[in-house]
């Protein structure tokens, strides 16, 4: 027991004179572990948030406003057997001139007659197969006016996602 006593005895000793050491080995490690923390949480609220953006790419098909059902159809069933195709939705051109009269009322005032054309929001399983699911539209089928999928816009949000992935998974 006097052993133990005086092993405990020095170990305190030993702590109060190297006081200093053993406040500046704590919070080293303290702040360290805050800053992994602090990391982890950051990498997964972008991981998720570029998940999100991602997710929102889409390639809109615009068909021409005579397109009859038939042609509507034929491409449909053309976009279902692609393989980057994940969904395909339907817009008629009421749902689009009711969207554009909720995002931009100004321009949608004094419309006589709607404008907008019927089309397909195809969502493919990839954001990265967004280019690959439009160029497989050319030649543009029967009754299609337009393929867009805002390439420009598009690659750079691909490419921004991207390199924050990549600089969170190598940090």
């Amino acid at each position: 027991m006097p052993r133990a006593k005086l092993f405990f005895g020095e170990a305190l000793r030993s702590i109060g004179a190297n006081l200093s050491t053993t406040v500046a080995a704590t919070m080293t490690v303290l702040i360290g572990m805050f800053l992994l923390g602090l990391f982890i949480a950051l990498f997964s609220w972008v991981n998720s948030w570029t998940d999100h953006v991602r997710k929102d790419v889409i390639v809109k098909v615009f068909f021409v406003r005579d397109a009859t059902s038939a042609q509507m159809n034929d491409v449909r069933m053309k976009l279902e057997t692609f393989p980057e195709t994940q969904t395909i939705v339907f817009v008629s051109p009421q749902d689009a001139l009711e969207k554009m009269k909720k995002q931009y009322p100004d321009l949608t005032k004094n419309l006589v007659d709607n404008p907008l054309p019927p089309a397909f929001e195809v969502k493919p399983k990839d954001a990265d197969m967004v280019s690959a699911l439009a160029n497989r539209l050319e030649p543009l089928p029967a009754g299609v006016d337009k393929v867009d999928y805002a390439e420009k816009k598009t690659e750079r949000i691909l490419s921004v996602t991207n390199v924050i992935k990549y600089i969170f998974l190598l940090g």
